[in-house]
């Protein structure tokens, strides 16, 4: 066996765990502990999120075919640090994950309204491996390169921070959505989870869709919905929609979140921003002009740059990176 047979048995391991998570006394534990310290999450969303891991990113079969392209050298591990984003459900795992299957020692900066989760995790990496793989990010240490996530204002801090070593720096990104008018009922309720699944708090999550000139934005709302948002959410709706109505703004109300007509991505989860288009060729335009705030774009074919098709943009395969920038590589 070698060394990334070793990793794949590792991390494979590692979803077979967290496939059987929830439904026993420590899990349960874990999942309480982790809405205590942030009520964005839900025991569903933190199910969710852990299944997605084990069936998108775990899986033997995907992790072969998707480390097959890579060809890793197992004989000088670095030291690489991680500081990891909080806004859904063990969001720095997959990041983790690269620096660990590259032969690597990570070293963990988790996000306080991801702790829980992530401390959970890195527990059962270094539990199945046998010895630490992640340790404890220390802000003293020397580290060869790193990879952060965070908003605009942090990825300034993170650049000036760690000047002169290898960096991937993510800052703020937003998804958007193709649509044609002719969507199924099952593409309609696939895009009702990239939207709506985790509160609409993942990069992406999608805020912004592109409609035919004829759309039926009512009937769209009508159809919209299905994944039932928690109460932050519910009073950012509120107040989204209180604010529409003071400022005299036209809007469409989805009992749950409101739809606005804007070509510009949204500045509140609750809202779902749409624009008109008349051609393919304008779409593309935008999406060119826009590209360094885009982080995806859903439609039936995925043929968009950065494209996916519908309910691929959550849960991501591993080979979805992030701001297109390949970890592992």
């Amino acid at each position: 066996m070698d060394n990334k047979d070793w990793y794949i048995d590792l991390f494979s391991a590692v979803g077979a765990e967290l496939e059987r998570f929830a439904g026993n006394i420590v899990c349960d534990q874990v999942i309480e502990r982790a809405i205590d310290g942030n009520p964005w999450f839900s025991e569903r969303d933190i199910i969710t999120a852990a299944r997605a891991l084990s069936g998108s990113m775990l899986d033997r079969g995907i992790l072969e075919e998707w480390l097959s392209d890579y060809h890793i050298g197992y004989d000088r591990p670095e030291d690489v640090a991680v500081i990891m984003a909080g806004n859904i459900p063990f969001a720095g795992f997959f990041d983790m994950m690269c620096v660990v299957l590259s032969g690597n020692r990570c070293y963990a900066k988790t996000s306080s309204k991801d702790n829980v989760l992530m401390d959970y995790s890195i527990g059962l990496v270094n539990k199945l491996a046998g010895e630490e793989m992640v340790l404890p990010f220390d802000d003293c240490g020397k580290y060869r390169a790193v990879i952060a996530s965070g908003s605009d204002n942090s990825n300034r801090y993170f650049r000036a921070r760690f000047a002169g070593i290898p960096s991937l720096l993510r800052d703020s990104r937003y998804s958007v959505a193709v649509l044609t008018g002719d969507e199924t009922d099952e593409e309609i309720a696939s895009l009702d989870n990239d939207i709506f699944l985790y509160n609409g708090l993942g990069c992406r999550n999608v805020s912004l869709l592109f409609v035919p000139a004829d759309y039926d934005i009512g009937g769209l709302a009508g159809r919209l919905g299905g994944v039932n948002p928690n109460v932050g959410y519910i009073n950012n709706y509120r107040q989204s929609r209180a604010m529409a109505v003071m400022a005299g703004e036209d809007y469409t109300d989805g009992n749950g979140f409101i739809m606005k007509e804007a070509a510009e991505f949204p500045h509140a989860l609750s809202i779902i921003n749409f624009t008109y288009y008349s051609s393919d060729e304008e779409i593309k335009n935008w999406i060119g002009d826009n590209e360094r705030s885009i982080q995806c774009v859903v439609s039936r074919d995925g043929d968009y740059l950065c494209g996916v098709p519908f309910r691929a943009a959550q849960p991501p395969l591993p080979g979805y990176y992030l701001v297109g920038l390949d970890v592992l590589g």
